[in-house]
């Protein structure tokens, strides 16, 4: 029967108690019975992945495979190049140099600073320009390759060049009649890192714009035997080419600058080497005991003195260049803190035999001046060289050489020199100091003041008055300050002027001589007491024949003494001369033998006329001191110069 309660009361139910469950039993079945699936859902995730995994280490272990086949292979092209290819391919490409510049120069060699421009293209060193034709699997590796070393090459941003000790050979050598086994000289590079350039063919044949520009420092050291190197200048002089061969230690290559976690090994090529060959334009003949020489002519000459300094020299030459107008150097001037040592060599040195041009044996001379400063300028189609440096001092042993090199330059003759270079070069060359087109004019006026005829009780011939010349230096040297202190004259005197026909005779007159004085050296002129002394040198025998109208001859038998003191040069505005003065009293006068008429009509003019002109041509001697240019040791300094010529007219009055 239906509960017929109503109301809000609890409901009961005897079943139920505190372990009754709150929701009924129909879940909790339906739960028990899912386990299964569940449990298969569970295995099919784990196989997936497990799968998943496997597959992704596939992937990696290709693209790992891929990477290191890429790798290797970029390796392996890159280390099957030669190197000389490189260079023919364009994929580097250097441009220069533009510019030398010598750092320092020491025993140790000579420290230079090269500078050009250079570029590497990747892409063809690591064969990412290589087609891979139309298979389309190929094509699709082939451009991740390419993707992959271009990524590469941009992280990596530049590459690591060390070379080893490059050296330059001569093929062969005539004073040893084979291969000589020591170099030329050497080359000292330090690494050098170059950026690296992709995708080369987005630049123009003609567009430089992916060079980048470098300085290099290198060390350049000839070998020990700086003969080779003198022997192969020469050689290449004479068959007008050049011919070496160049070799290097090693070459090694560096992706980066070493320092990337991922460095990959370096590419190293052991022993390269190289034939130069260069062959030179049409040159002037050359000398053929010295064609280096022969290329080289001395156009102008300067010594200036500022003492206490010494005398300072400088020099301006021309060398025939050799090189392409199209060379990157012309035009340009080089700076050589060059020294170099010039030494006076004996006369017969002119013509050795045979002409060890490349010799360093100063034994034979004397060494007179330092070249400190060299400047080369790179023009076409001669080579401008000037160069700077200073007179050393003077020892004694000097004099005889020093005496012979202005004795023959004031003849208009050429004099030999050596010049050499120290160490690291130790070169030697053998030339000649030019002298001048003709004899320098070094008395440029002379005029007989106040002259006066004496006669004796011996009917003997005396003269008096005062001598008035006026000196020049040459023209290379007339900044140089003298001072005459004596002179011996030695003319003819023409009823006259001279006859312009007339030449001066050797048999008369002297060829310019120099010497220096030394210590012990006796002046005894025509005021001092020593009248017993002999000449200081032999008068010269009378010309054979007489010269036309001259009827007289001065000379004395002492020296006379001399002042000087600068003057305006009048034949010359703007310049200056020596004037030199020198009086005279009862000079003995020499009537030349036969001319006793031509004697007689000069005095007719002189006692009728008042007065008469006489002319004069002959020679003279003079002591001088040239500032600057003393010896060094002992006290005696100075010189003597024999042999200038003179010649003039001046007016006797009675």
């Amino acid at each position: 029967m239906p509960d017929d309660r109503k109301g809000k009361g609890r409901a009961t139910n005897g079943s139920h108690d505190e372990r009754t469950p709150l929701l009924n039993g129909e879940p909790s079945s339906r739960g028990e019975e899912a386990t299964p699936d569940a449990t298969g859902r569970s295995a099919w995730t784990h196989r997936l992945i497990r799968t998943s995994m496997v597959l992704l280490a596939l992937c990696g272990l290709g693209i790992l495979l891929f990477l290191i086949a890429a790798s290797y292979s970029f390796a392996s092209f890159a280390s099957h190049i030669e190197p000389q290819a490189m260079f023919d391919q364009g994929a580097i490409v250097w441009k220069g140099p533009s510019d030398i510049k010598i750092v320092d120069m020491s025993p140790t060699g000579v420290v230079m600073r090269v500078e050009g421009s250079i570029g590497i293209d990747a892409d063809w060193i690591m064969g990412l320009d290589m087609n891979s034709g139309t298979n389309m699997r190929l094509s699709v590796l082939e451009g991740a390759r390419k993707a992959l070393g271009r990524w590469l090459v941009k992280k990596a941003d530049t590459v690591t060049v060390t070379v080893g000790d490059m050296r330059l050979y001569t093929p062969y050598s005539r004073s040893q009649h084979r291969t000589p086994d020591a170099p030329l000289l050497s080359v000292f590079l330090p690494s050098i890192m170059v950026p690296l350039t992709t995708r080369r063919s987005r630049f123009g044949a003609s567009d430089d714009s992916w060079l980048t520009r470098l300085s290099i420092p290198m060390l350049v050291y000839p070998h020990e035997n700086t003969t080779l190197l003198t022997e192969f200048a020469k050689d290449a002089m004479q068959m007008r080419r050049v011919l070496a061969r160049a070799a290097v230690d090693s070459m090694q290559l560096d992706v980066g600058d070493g320092k990337q976690w991922w460095q990959p090994p370096s590419i190293v090529r052991p022993g390269v080497e190289k034939i130069i060959k260069y062959e030179l334009p049409a040159l002037p003949p050359t000398n053929g005991d010295d064609p280096i020489m022969s290329l080289i002519h001395l156009r102008s000459y300067s010594m200036t003195t500022n003492p206490p300094k010494p005398p300072q020299i400088s020099a301006s030459a021309d060398m025939t260049n050799f090189m392409p107008i199209s060379n990157p150097l012309s035009d340009k001037e080089l700076k050589l803190p060059l020294e170099m040592t010039v030494t006076l060599l004996p006369v017969e040195e002119l013509n050795p035999k045979p002409a060890p041009s490349d010799s360093n044996d100063t034994s034979l001379g004397a060494m007179i001046a330092r070249i400190t400063e060299t400047s080369v300028s790179l023009t076409h189609p001669n080579i401008s060289i000037d160069i700077t440096g200073s007179v050393l001092p003077l020892s004694r042993s000097a004099a005889p050489y020093l005496s012979a090199f202005i004795t023959r330059y004031l003849n208009a003759k050429d004099s030999p020199i050596l010049l050499t270079t120290p160490p690291p070069f130790l070169l030697s060359l053998r030339t000649v100091f030019p002298g001048p087109k003709e004899r320098p004019k070094i008395v440029k006026t002379i005029h007989m003041k106040d002259m006066k005829l004496h006669t004796d009780g011996d009917n003997g011939l005396s003269v008096s008055g005062t001598i008035e010349a006026g000196i020049t230096l040459p023209d290379a040297i007339s900044d140089v300050q003298m001072e005459v202190d004596r002179i011996l004259p030695d003319i003819l005197l023409f009823d006259g002027p001279p006859p312009p026909e007339f030449g001066i005779s050797t048999s008369v007159v002297d060829t310019p001589s120099v010497s220096f004085l030394g210590d012990d050296w006796v002046l005894v002129t025509e005021d001092g007491e020593d009248d017993d002394e002999p000449e200081p040198f032999p008068a010269p025998p009378l010309p054979d024949p007489l010269p036309e109208r001259a009827w007289g001859r001065i000379r004395p038998k002492l020296w006379l003494n001399a002042t000087s003191e600068p003057a305006p040069d009048p034949t010359s505005p703007g310049k200056n001369l020596t004037l030199v003065t020198s009086p005279f009293e009862n000079l003995p006068l020499q009537l030349l033998p036969g001319r006793n008429a031509v004697f007689r009509q000069f005095v007719q003019k002189l006692v009728f006329k008042g007065s008469a002109v006489a002319g004069m041509r002959g020679v003279t001697a003079v002591r001088v001191d040239l500032e600057g240019l003393v010896l060094s040791d002992g006290d005696g300094h100075g010189m003597e110069i024999k042999g200038i010529a003179l010649e003039g007219a001046f007016e006797i009055r009675r």
